[in-house]
């Protein structure tokens, strides 16, 4: 009889040890489980960073607002996806702005077309600085460092230097500005832009949307008329622009103004129809 009772407490002390072992595994691969979970998740996100400047010797005015963002743009002439975006509330701190993005590399395609895009706006609201190039990146390089050099497209600077007029002619003008509606020529792999060439080869061309122009124009002191003419006949991807309303500022330009690196094309009124930069 004591050797029975003897065997059924081993059996039970050995049926608990191994209930104790199997709870440790189990909690061990959770643990496991969990901490492989976290580093995958941070190993996935990405850093984007760098400074925004610009080269005019102007200062920025009060509660100006700098936006950086991280766009998809790879369809052409279809809006940015934004992938990360940051606004710095600025309290009278002057270029270079530091910015710092963070982006869930797992969610980008490696075939997309990844640019850095950054504004400056005015307390109102108004455009004064942007990029007018793609600044393009590469998900799994070094993104860190990345210095963006904005153009000024609005307001007025106030220095001698940054007024003095550009060409006009033999210059590719790119669209930042069509009515009151505002265009990125960063986020589109054919922006919308205008060149009047001079000399022999006297004649405009371009492109509107996505359909290139070619046209011609008449120029006598500020007095300027296009006429755009001939378009290609692609059926251009919905978008924040529409072909007929640029080919319609275009028709309508009777005059313009050259204000930094600026253009603006105006109406028979003196009203801003579009606002181009080189």
């Amino acid at each position: 009889m004591m050797r029975r009772t003897l065997f059924m407490r081993r059996v039970r002390a050995s049926a608990q040890m191994l209930v104790l072992v199997v709870i440790t595994m189990v909690g061990v691969v959770a643990c496991t489980h969990a901490g492989v979970t976290t580093s995958s998740s941070e190993e996935a996100m990405e850093t984007v960073s760098g400074s925004v400047t610009y080269r005019e010797r102007i200062a920025l005015p009060p509660a100006t607002v700098v936006t950086v963002r991280l766009e998809d743009v790879s369809l052409a002439d279809a809006p940015a996806k934004v992938l990360a975006e940051q606004k710095i509330e600025l309290s009278g701190q002057q270029v270079p702005i530091p910015y710092s993005l963070k982006v869930d590399s797992t969610q980008i395609d490696p075939r997309s077309r990844i640019v850095l895009r950054a504004l400056i706006r005015s307390a109102d609201g108004g455009l004064l600085f942007t990029n007018t190039t793609a600044e393009l990146v590469e998900p799994g390089q070094d993104n860190t460092n990345r210095m963006l050099v904005l153009q000024h497209v609005g307001g007025r600077s106030g220095d001698g230097e940054a007024q003095a007029s550009v060409q006009l002619l033999d210059t590719t003008w790119k669209l930042v500005k069509l009515g009151n509606v505002e265009v990125d020529p960063a986020a589109s792999r054919m922006p919308s832009q205008i060149t009047l060439a001079a000399g022999a080869d006297a004649g405009m061309s371009g492109i509107a949307v996505c359909n290139r122009i070619i046209g011609s124009y008449t120029l006598d002191g500020e007095a300027l008329h296009l006429r755009p003419g001939a378009t290609t006949m692609m059926a251009c991807v919905p978008g924040p622009l529409a072909e007929g309303e640029v080919l319609a500022a275009l028709n309508a330009t009777t005059g313009y103004r050259i204000d930094g690196s600026q253009l603006q094309l105006l109406d028979a009124t003196g009203t801003v129809l579009a606002t181009y930069v080189r």
